[in-house]
This record gives structure tokens, sequence and C-alpha cells, in this order.
């Protein structure tokens, strides 16, 4: 009996050993072995997180920029105009200049209306400076608070980058003098100090006395 049994055993382990060598993989389990590839992540590609990121660190730069910009702004039009330096590019410059010439003439025109109104010009005993000392001008002359109606200019301008707008009388009404400066050429307007007056446009500063009696 051992010895059918050993035979018996024999036989089941011959038909075992021929099944495995049929096998395609005769040193394994019947499963195929797993892939020697890397997985393919199912997440977005390491090309498509590297551009969002790009994304991201060009606006938090640009929001800085702009953050910058608004302050220097701010801080400027806080400051009184004498504390500025003249900027240093000629393209700032230039458009400086074109600013303050639209604003002397804008500021001509309401003193224009305002004589054809009240008859007179505004009344100042001593020198201000537009923008700064007085902001509008209204039926009763200049203001640094609010113009009686109607009123001329609701908001002087205001030379920021700049010396400033100094309006004169000498205490008269029917004469004035605006003097502003220039850091270059304007049409006819020469750089430096000019004035302007009832009677127009020159070079130079305001003189102290006026210029009638």
């Amino acid at each position: 009996m051992v010895a059918g049994v050993n035979t018996a055993d024999a036989d089941v382990r011959s038909r075992e050993y021929a099944a495995k060598q049929r096998s395609p993989f005769p040193h394994a389990s019947m499963e195929p072995p797993p892939s020697s590839q890397p997985a393919t992540p199912m997440g977005p590609s390491s090309s498509a997180r590297a551009v969002g990121l790009t994304l991201l660190v060009l606006l938090l730069l640009i929001i800085g920029v702009a953050i910058a910009a608004w302050g220097v702004s701010w801080h400027r039009a806080r400051m009184p105009a004498s504390a500025y330096t003249p900027p240093e590019t000629p393209w700032q410059r230039k458009a400086d200049d074109a600013k303050r010439a639209s604003d002397i003439k804008q500021i001509q025109t309401a003193l224009a209306l305002y004589y054809n109104d009240v008859g007179q010009y505004p009344v100042q005993d001593q020198p201000v400076f537009l923008g700064e000392d007085v902001t509008c001008l209204g039926s009763s002359g200049f203001s640094a608070t609010t113009c009686t109606s109607p009123e001329i200019m609701s908001k002087l301008p205001r030379d920021s980058d700049g010396p400033g707008y100094r309006y004169s009388s000498w205490g008269r009404s029917d004469q004035y003098c605006l003097e502003f400066t220039l850091t270059g050429e304007v049409s006819t307007w020469p750089a430096g100090v000019n004035h302007v007056t009832q009677d127009g446009h020159a070079p130079g500063a305001c003189p102290s006395l006026p210029t009638t009696p």
C-alpha cells in the first residue's frame, strides 16, 4: 500500500510539473507579473501644474505693481507741490508741462466767466496757491472749502509736480496775475517761470505791484 501511494503521488507531481512547464509563467502563480512601467497618474500633468504656478506668480506680480502705483499716486496727492522734485524722464516732463498749460487756460477761462458774472476778478490781499490754499471758485470768490453757488470752477487744478499755481491780485478787483513754472517750452510759452494776466501771457514772475495804478 505504501508503494502504491507513493507511485500515485509521483504521478500527481509529474502532472503538476508538466502543467507548470506548459504555463507561460512556470515559476510563479498563474497570474501574470505586474508591469514594470510606472502607472500613469490620473491628476494634472507636471507641465499643467507648472503653467498654473507661472500664472499665479504673474497675477501676484501684477497685483503688487498696481498696489505700488496706487501708493505712489496717493502719496503724491497728499504732499504739497513744493515737496516734489521734477520728473527725470523727458516724456514725463513734457506730459506734466502739457497739463500745466491746459490747467492755466482753464483757470483763465474760469476767471473770465467770473468777471462777466460779478464784474470783477477774485480779490486776494495776499498771494494764494490754487488747488492748495484755495480749492474752488464760486460767486463770492475763491474758497478753501465749499464755494457759494453758482460755482464757476468746483475744483481748481493743482500743480502736483511743480512750484504750484500762484494767484495774486494785490487787493484789487480789476486785475490779477497767475504765476506758474514750466520745465520745457510749450507752444509759445518758454521754459521757466511764466505768468498770465487779464491781458495775456508773459514770461517771468508776476510783478510785485499791480501793473496799473
